[in-house]
């Protein structure tokens, strides 16, 4: 071997080894993954199920790219998953990127996020359930840096349809905004028509303008953050506990917000899969999500938090989302 290649094949290996612990959490449940470092990321790496994970899977269906982390994300992937498996020939989940916070090489802005609210077991686990999430729905996931041809070429080759992103810690640049003919949206715990809580903090918006209802806005995505025409909202959401005030622990108030995000989810891709399905491949422009929630999920999540632990924010009944059938 050449001595330029195997301090390439070094330099790669290390990158791999540097995700040893999400690498050794994933193959202990499923031998057989794979994961490949690029030479072209200064982090994360490209992740390939097991060959024998959800042989029920198949290629037909609206191809969506999932773009998203943390622990609120994790129940939007959970959503598709779940609609994929329940409707198999409707949507298919090409792939998965995800931000990777136990990466000290990551650029994703950890101390100005969700992240910020987690110690370093927790920011494990919540990506470690995420990956796992997609993995085991037959998904590629990458964990890696995003603004590299290499990537532009990966998400070339995923086809997507549409993209949809929620909590993702990278700018998304005009090559992967373009990609998709259904277009690219993203999720956001703010109200955005009222220019409330743009970027990676919303719960510190919260605090400032004294709220004590916010909403989950949807919108097409530009290359400005949290910017781009809106697609619609979702019902109000409170964020107060019973005495009046917003909760001193983050957390629980997002908490509160993983539910109203899973219909959003819910929502917008059943809408996007029935588009598809009649052959109209083109960006959705506005969704009245507000109608679409059951009047006694929108008395639900009006109810003040009154929890005084966290729930875990890695479970939840996504199955309930399919009694609006």
């Amino acid at each position: 071997m050449a001595w330029q290649d195997f301090r390439q094949e070094a330099r790669l290996m290390s990158k791999v080894e540097q995700d040893a612990r999400l690498n050794r959490r994933l193959t202990h449940d499923r031998p057989g993954r794979r994961f490949l470092a690029n030479d072209d990321a200064r982090w994360g790496e490209l992740i390939l199920p097991a060959p024998d994970e959800n042989p029920a899977k198949t290629t037909r269906g609206l191809r969506v790219l999932l773009i998203a982390s943390t622990a609120l994300s994790c129940r939007a992937v959970k959503t598709v998953v779940a609609y994929e498996h329940r409707h198999p020939e409707r949507v298919n989940l090409v792939g998965l990127v995800t931000d990777d916070p136990i990466d000290a090489d990551a650029r994703i802005g950890i101390k100005k996020r969700v992240w910020k609210f987690l110690d370093d077991r927790q920011r494990l686990e919540v990506e470690t359930a995420i990956v796992e999430v997609a993995l085991s729905a037959g998904a590629p996931v990458y964990t890696g840096e995003i603004k590299v041809e290499w990537f532009s070429r990966q998400a070339t080759h995923w086809h997507p349809d549409v993209i949809l992103v929620c909590g993702f810690g990278q700018v998304i640049d005009q090559k992967i905004i373009g990609l998709p003919l259904g277009g690219i949206y993203n999720f956001h715990p703010s109200d955005l028509a009222h220019h409330h809580g743009a970027g990676p903090a919303p719960y510190d918006d919260y605090q400032t303008c004294d709220l004590a209802t916010t909403v989950w806005t949807v919108h097409q995505m530009v290359e400005a953050v949290d910017a781009g025409p809106i697609l619609g909202q979702s019902p109000p959401i409170n964020i107060r506990d019973q005495a009046g005030s917003l909760p001193e622990e983050p957390m629980l108030v997002y908490n509160k917000l993983i539910d109203p995000l899973a219909y959003m989810v819910y929502f917008l891709l059943d809408a996007l899969a029935q588009r598809y399905h009649r052959g109209e491949m083109r960006p959705l422009e506005q969704l009245d999500f507000e109608r679409r929630f059951p009047a006694s999920v929108k008395a639900q999540i009006m109810a003040p938090i009154v929890s005084q632990e966290i729930v875990p924010l890695l479970t939840g009944p996504d199955s309930i989302l399919f009694d609006l059938e």
